[in-house]
């Protein structure tokens, strides 16, 4: 059923946005440039990159990319 397999995917949406919040706070300042690697390059996070509560999330995992998203949908220019 589609509703059903919809309702799914956000509750593991949600999910998995809790577990990289989580997994954030148990990195530690050790870890964080390994973390904030996989963030932005793992593609297992495509399905979710694009999602409002994944952005709104990112904004604390990776204030750094959260800002440099937020500036790309805005159509200002990046630097390079």
């Amino acid at each position: 059923k589609p509703e059903r397999r919809a309702e799914l995917a956000h509750q593991y949406s949600q999910k998995g946005i809790e577990l990289l919040l989580q997994a954030q706070q148990l990195a530690g300042p050790q870890l964080q440039p390994e973390f904030l690697n996989a963030l932005r390059t793992d593609p297992a996070l495509d399905p979710i990159r694009q999602l409002p509560e994944y952005l709104e999330a990112l904004k604390t995992l990776d204030p750094v990319s959260a800002a440099k998203s937020e500036l790309n949908k805005s159509g200002i220019p990046q630097k390079k």
